[in-house]
């Protein structure tokens, strides 16, 4: 028998308990940023709501560069990535594929950063601030998944 409550109830409680202190995080950490900088965040809109410039992570992931080349323009070079929550991979794998993992897992693999700064969140993950350096060039298949930046 398939029991499919548990895992909505798990993310209930960890988006609950999780997404207002990453919400408490960036609102303290985004004014330490210059004020043109630009975040990836998969909840842009919160971000937006702050005055802030941001982008949902599909936004880097579009086959032509010109969309992330002009959002460096824009941010005079200050692209900031933010995972949390919808890029933790110790997510039970039936919530995984409700959430964003493999939009991370594409903008980690296409962009090369370099990590700012991390913040515990509870017990469970990081939250961490990435400045987005380029893009990477066009990898050649490969049949070993890269590993997260560190």
């Amino acid at each position: 028998m398939i029991r499919h409550a548990p895992v909505i109830e798990d993310e209930k409680r960890l988006e609950s308990v999780h997404l207002p202190n990453e919400s408490r995080i960036i609102e303290r950490e985004a004014p330490k940023f210059p004020a043109e900088t630009a975040f990836v965040y998969s909840r842009a809109p919160d971000l937006i709501l702050q005055g802030r410039t941001a982008y949902l992570y599909p936004s880097l992931l579009q086959e032509r560069t010109e969309p992330f080349e002009a959002m460096q323009r824009r941010s005079n070079g200050n692209l900031i990535y933010i995972t949390g929550l919808d890029c933790w991979q110790g997510a039970q794998q039936q919530w995984q594929e409700l959430r964003e993992m493999d939009l991370c897992a594409q903008v980690e693999r296409k962009f090369k950063l370099e990590k700012h700064s991390s913040f515990r969140v509870g017990d469970q993950y990081d939250l961490i601030f990435y400045r987005v350096i380029s893009r990477q060039p066009d990898p050649k298949p490969s049949a070993t998944p890269s590993p997260r930046p560190r």
